[in-house]
């Protein structure tokens, strides 16, 4: 079981860092009743749970966390982690967070308690009964230092960004006027859109 502190994993102290993973007999020692273990997954035959145990004040004075390292964000020791330890901490602490951030029904309002082994929540409402799911949206972050566009879409791009403050909206304009182009080119007269 891998305890989850305000979001901050627990890892050993001493020479080497690792993470920590406590015995599953200690969920009901570091449940405050309202915290639910959490299936992170199988890993060859080893079954992963993530326990928020952000209730406690102080970790460090706490008889079986205190013994066993100390809290700290992932940030901050994942460059020096291993790539899969890395990946189920930050898992961990991601579905940890929807936990957090889901506590209410997003349709009326009302609690949710957990289900599924901690990936959905359903709505305490028996009038709503409305299922949540964590989003699994993928991320692409990009950084553009260069725009080399070819005639005539520079002229285009000047354009767009004499009627628009969005730099952002101004690429989306100038790619479609650039598409709408490369398509009546090919296709002849009819538009795609």
């Amino acid at each position: 079981m891998l305890p989850l502190w305000r979001s901050q994993s627990l890892f050993t102290t001493g020479d080497e860092l690792a993470m920590v993973e406590l015995d599953i007999g200690h969920i009901e020692t570091l449940s405050d009743g309202q915290n639910e273990p959490i299936l992170l997954g199988l890993i060859g035959e080893t079954a992963y749970f993530s326990l928020d145990v952000s209730h406690i004040e102080n970790p460090a004075d706490h008889g079986i966390l205190g013994q066993q390292g100390q809290f700290a964000d992932l940030r901050q020791v994942g460059p020096v982690m291993a790539r899969d330890v890395g990946n189920l901490l930050a898992y961990a602490r991601g579905i940890d967070y929807w936990h957090q951030r889901h506590r209410h029904c997003g349709v009326c309002g009302a609690a949710t308690r957990s289900e599924a082994a901690g990936h959905q929540r359903r709505c305490t409402n028996e009038a709503c009964n409305a299922t949540h799911f964590p989003r699994t949206d993928t991320a692409c972050i990009v950084l553009t230092t260069t725009i080399r566009l070819s005639s005539p879409a520079p002229s285009a791009f000047r354009r767009a960004c004499s009627r628009s403050s969005s730099v952002f909206s101004n690429l989306a304009k100038v790619w479609k006027t650039a598409w709408r182009e490369k398509f009546s080119r090919r296709w002849g007269s009819r538009s795609p859109t």
